[in-house]
């Protein structure tokens, strides 16, 4: 008894769209460079991806042979453009990991062979007029040409799949130092293609076992079309993770500096609030977007570390040079800053007349990384400092702005 095809229709057609979506963002960078090779055979491996997918699905799957005239002629469509993502991701490794140019044509020239030889076999092997959109391979493995066509194709595919797992370890250790998205990307690649080596190890036992009479068609039916399925996913995302995760995690990190920035900006404008660009009416919508700036984050962000810099100047003279010596047991620069700070604050929120030689702030200088990074250590030794531990205070006195 055969499982129920929608279940088959939501997760053929769910895979094929997101292949599709991943095609359409490489075609956009493929028509503002034509020249790339590499950028037209990634968007050729997720078309080819997206159309065997889609294809798949029962319900497409019907419309084409209705389209076409033939029966179960949609299975030659969706193996043929399965082989063909196959040769694209090994002419693409194979181009990554430098081998010969030679060697790269002869994969194509290998897999071109191949699909032309299913596309024979096929027609030589006469598959009856039902429709089988999730059991063929079940259904037609007692055929004699046709079970050649399904070992061969699985043969084929096998192949790729095994040279993919070997070509992604191996340059996923090659890329681990200097590109680590890139590091990761090939190993989940590598990971989705040993789903697709199972899926293929799962359909030749079942038709095997058809052929000499055991009920192997669940292996089929159900197993292998959910290892090509994860598979596939694992492969997209793979050769994805390069291009999309540095700059996903650029953006988390400019978010999360923005949240962790917080308790110091907020320290340091409440003392001296007139450095805030705008400020605003305080409310809840205020304190939340002070909070997490998930909207012109790199705008916020810049304007923050500025109006950080402008509070710290502002407080310079009330920074009391005797707060290093009362934190000497912890050397750590961001922690005396940290201090020195809090001590500042305090004093003038007390009414304290700044001392005659105040103590500036540390500046980090740099480029604009090293500032962010110091200024990201200072705000995380704010938890850190004790009341005990702000430095001793000025000497008591109406504040002078």
């Amino acid at each position: 008894m055969l499982p129920p095809l929608a279940p088959y229709d939501v997760a053929y057609g769910t895979t094929g769209a997101l292949c599709l979506s991943l095609a359409g963002h490489r075609l956009y960078a493929l028509i503002r460079y034509p020249s790339d090779y590499l950028a037209r055979v990634v968007c050729l491996a997720f078309v080819s991806t997206s159309v065997a997918f889609t294809v798949a699905a029962p319900t497409v799957y019907l419309a084409v042979d209705g389209l076409m005239g033939v029966g179960n002629a949609a299975t030659l469509v969706v193996y043929s453009c399965i082989l063909l993502t196959s040769s694209s991701f090994l002419t693409l490794l194979a181009a990554w990991t430098g081998q010969p140019r030679l060697r790269v044509g002869a994969w194509s020239a290998g897999y071109s062979a191949l699909i032309v030889t299913l596309a024979v076999l096929f027609v030589l092997g006469r598959p009856d007029d039902a429709e089988h959109p999730i059991d063929f391979d079940a259904h037609h493995a007692a055929y004699p040409v046709l079970a050649e066509f399904l070992l061969l194709y699985y043969g084929g595919f096998a192949v790729a799949m095994v040279s993919t797992v070997a070509l992604t370890c191996r340059y996923s250790r090659m890329a681990a130092g200097g590109r680590p998205w890139l590091a990761r990307g090939l190993r989940c690649t590598a990971w989705g293609a040993g789903l697709g080596a199972s899926y293929c190890g799962l359909k030749v036992i079942a038709v095997v076992g058809i052929m000499g009479g055991a009920r192997t068609e669940s292996l089929s039916t159900v197993w292998a079309p959910l290892s090509a399925t994860a598979g596939a996913l694992l492969i997209a995302v793979g050769l994805s993770l390069p291009r999309f995760a540095p700059r996903a995690d650029a953006a988390l990190g400019r978010v999360l500096a923005f949240r962790r920035l917080y308790p110091l900006w907020r320290l340091l404008t409440g003392a001296v609030p007139f450095v805030v660009l705008e400020p605003g009416p305080p409310s809840w919508r205020r304190f939340v977007v002070q909070r997490w700036a998930l909207r012109d984050v790199t705008h916020r962000l810049y304007r923050r570390v500025v109006e950080i810099h402008d509070a710290r100047l502002a407080l310079a003279p009330w920074l009391d040079p005797g707060a290093e010596d009362a934190v000497g047991s912890r050397p750590d620069a961001a922690f005396r800053e940290a201090t020195m700070l809090v001590g500042a604050v305090r004093a003038k929120e007390r009414g304290a007349s700044a001392p005659r030689h105040g103590h500036p702030s540390r500046d980090p200088g740099g480029e604009w990384g090293d500032q962010l990074d110091w200024l990201l250590a200072v705000a995380r030794q704010l938890r850190r400092v004790s009341p005990g531990e702000a430095g001793p205070t000025p000497r008591e006195g109406r504040c002078r702005n």
